[in-house]
């Protein structure tokens, strides 16, 4: 039935289409009910239809005659009739909307336009989402199901728990935290190509430190955790377990309404990754808060896992369930063994990719900025790190001890950054075998432990920790894995949607920075903590080839911007771990002679954590933090060190006057800091580099170098796993 009209000049009732009130005359306001197409309000707005009503009010369809017809959605709060508790409530929740939809920006979340208001009515303007909301959705496709499966299939399921992840944990992020409050299937739109967007912040509130409880207990019954009910302030725990409902809905087509704070064990069969899931959710839904997972990283995490596993099962048949009884950990687990759950058939190979730049720096950005290797060790345990080699000759010729392998070369091999441990892939044994050299006068190693991989792969590359306890594994398996060396144990897996990433431990070997892309195709800088594989920083951010730890472990150091043009000015973030926030930052200015497509492809810190080199196109610029102060040097070697051939340093020497390099044609550049004169590395030892001169008698067969703690010489590896002293003078 089509309501009546109020004059918004003297408030009287008219008939519904009247176009003048009927005792003063005057124009009715068209939003004030009745068919409101055509109305312009705040004479800019256009109202096209409505497309929702509830609460104290309706949502238009309208169209910005101020922004070339954009269209919108203008939020309409109707005050008139409403009883002085209702007002409060209905202009509460309008505002705290406003407010905080206002401060944000996410994909997943609608962005705020404009907001006005005449004597009975508040407005506001947002981005215009078009589609059903998920819980009419799921209605449709529980009505229109053929299946005896009475919810949504696990695919789709885990798909919309990952996306709901995303926007939690974007809420989550702010300072003060954002809490939904309010996560159930009506306050999720769904567009027709699956996008999903969080909807109707009305009740959604900033998290504040030492409340005791909320101010006014609001919630969904059945999707609300307890402590929404007055017991105590809501934290981003009360969001998960309003995503474990959620999960149990989408998955089971329960509705939890009918039945609060009760999940019965789901029923649904035959499906690898169900039982996983239920896991999860029970884990979601638990009264207390703090049995709940701790972050919402985590639980994307999982859902990501689960997805891998059903992944594989569709590819390669049915996998490994545990044993009635026997319940996988919940990822991430410390130090527990993954490989009965991700199996793949033996002999299956991962096809060959095209090599990129991004796996070229394979070797080098190994802890990702300890690059003094032993000087940065002694730092660590506070005594002079000593390198594993035999006394230099004084001859200015290499040491080469014995000339014989340090490792067995039974596959390739990727050196710890002190060179005293290596880890070789054999791939017909489908393991990581851990090397450690044992002797300072002859090379002698011993074999530690065998790691079993869980996956097939191609193009492997092996990142260990500063502190030689710990080891990651990238491939074309689009999945990262990460070990414990010291027992064997697993610490986390990490699926991707591709297999680009940039890995780095931080020097004390508790925290691992990644960045890459997501199963959802989205680019991410995530740090996770390698006690117990939980998310400590996340940020949207694109992907990046640099990631630096400084050398107490507390900042790190990441390219603002993949690639900037000649003449702008490129710059770097430092991220404070003690704050939890990126607190710094330094710079330079481009120049016309640098590769300018490649951006920063690697920073170092010196040993003493006061200054950073980075490589920006043909140059390695020295910045100083505290007052970013930089200047530039050019990185002679082989013609011009292009960003592209960069594969491993910038390391500084531990006294910090020598910067040195490797490039991808193995050729070893040395640079004095205080005079920008440039060496390269050759048969006879060190020569004097002038540009544009040929580099004879060059070494062209070096794996990885590293510095030993007197800075007096350099200690190479080459690709037949000979360790060489090369003395500087």
């Amino acid at each position: 039935m089509t309501s009546a009209s109020f004059c918004t000049h003297c408030g009287a009732e008219n008939a519904p289409g009247a176009a003048h009130c009927h005792a003063c005359q005057h124009p009715l306001d068209p939003s004030a009910g009745g068919d409101h197409s055509g109305a312009l309000l705040h004479e800019r707005y256009e109202i096209l239809t409505e497309i929702g009503a509830g609460g104290f009010g309706a949502v238009y369809k309208a169209r910005d005659t101020h922004q070339d017809g954009r269209l919108v959605a203008v939020k309409q709060i109707n005050l008139q009739g409403l009883s002085a508790q209702q007002i409060i409530e209905a202009t509460d929740a309008f505002n705290r909307e406003a407010d905080i939809l206002s401060t944000l920006r996410h994909p997943m979340l609608p962005r705020i336009f404009d907001r006005f208001s005449d004597p009975h009515h508040w407005y506001l303007v947002m981005s215009l989402i078009e589609g059903q909301t998920l819980e009419d959705y799921l209605h449709h496709k529980l009505a229109s199901a053929t299946t005896t499966h009475s919810g949504l299939s696990l695919e789709e399921t885990l798909s919309i728990g990952v996306q709901v992840c995303d926007a939690l944990r974007y809420l989550h992020s702010q300072q003060p935290p954002v809490i939904f409050r309010d996560l159930k299937p009506g306050n999720l739109m769904r567009t027709a190509g699956g996008r999903l967007y969080l909807i109707d912040f009305g009740i959604a509130r900033r998290f504040k430190l030492g409340q005791l409880k909320d101010t006014i207990p609001f919630g969904s019954p059945g999707y609300a955790a307890p402590e929404q009910y007055g017991k105590a302030q809501t934290t981003p725990q009360a969001d998960l377990y309003s995503l474990g409902a959620l999960l149990y809905t989408l998955i089971s087509g329960d509705d939890p309404s009918e039945h609060p704070f009760q999940f019965p064990p789901l029923r649904v069969y035959g499906t690898d990754g169900i039982r996983e899931l239920g896991v999860l959710i029970q884990r979601l839904v638990s009264l207390a808060p703090e049995h709940r997972p701790a972050t919402t990283e985590e639980v994307r995490a999982e859902l990501q896992r689960i997805q891998h596993l059903h992944a594989l099962a569709s590819q390669q048949g049915h996998l490994w369930i545990p044993p009635q009884g026997q319940t996988p950990p919940p990822f991430p687990a410390v130090g527990t063994r993954q490989q009965q759950i991700f199996l793949t058939p033996t002999g299956q190979q991962a096809p060959a990719r095209k090599t990129s730049r991004r796996r070229v720096l394979t070797i080098g950005l190994i802890a990702g900025g300890v690059l003094a290797a032993f000087g940065i060790a002694g730092i660590a345990g506070n005594q002079p790190a000593q390198p594993f080699i035999s006394k230099d000759n004084q001859s200015g010729n290499a040491t080469a001890l014995d000339q014989a392998p340090a490792v067995p070369l039974n596959g390739p091999t990727f050196w710890s950054p002190d060179l005293s441990h290596a880890a070789v892939i054999n791939a017909k044994q489908n393991h990581i075998e851990i090397y450690k050299v044992l002797s300072q006068q002859t090379v002698q190693s011993m074999h530690l432990r065998d790691i079993k991989i869980a996956v097939t792969f191609s193009n492997p590359r092996i990142q260990w920790s500063a502190d030689n306890s710990k080891i990651a594994l990238q491939s074309d398996a689009d999945i990262i894995y990460a070990w414990n060396v010291q027992n064997g144990q697993q610490i986390f897996t990490l699926p991707m949607y591709t297999s680009s990433s940039t890995l780095s431990w931080s020097p004390d070997g508790q925290y691992c920075a990644i960045s890459y892309i997501d199963q959802n195709n989205n680019p991410l800088l995530t740090i996770l903590r390698t006690t117990d594989a939980r998310p400590y920083f996340h940020l949207n951010f694109p992907l990046i080839d640099a990631l630096a730890w400084s050398p107490d472990s507390r900042y790190l150091a990441f390219p603002d911007s993949p690639s900037w043009e000649v003449g702008s000015l490129w710059k770097a973030n430092i991220w404070d771990k003690e704050t939890n926030r990126v607190s710094k930052s330094f710079s330079g200015t481009v120049s016309a002679n640098d590769s300018t497509t490649n951006g920063i492809v690697s920073i170092a810190w010196s040993p003493k954590g006061g200054k950073l080199a980075t490589v920006v196109g043909d140059s390695i610029w020295i910045n100083q933090p505290d007052n970013n102060q930089p200047s530039a040097i050019p990185t002679y070697v082989n013609g011009s060190i292009y960003s592209t051939n960069l594969t491993y340093g910038p390391a500084w020497s531990p006294d910090e006057k020598y910067l040195a390099i490797l490039t991808n044609q193995n050729l070893l550049g040395l640079y004095t800091l205080s005079s920008g004169d440039a060496a390269y590395l050759s048969s006879n030892g060190w020569q004097n580099y002038v540009y544009g001169a040929s580099t004879p008698n060059a070494l062209s067969n070096l794996a990885t170098f590293a510095w030993p703690g007197d800075s007096q010489s350099i200690i190479t590896v080459d690709n037949n796993n000979v360790i060489s002293s090369w003395p500087l003078g």
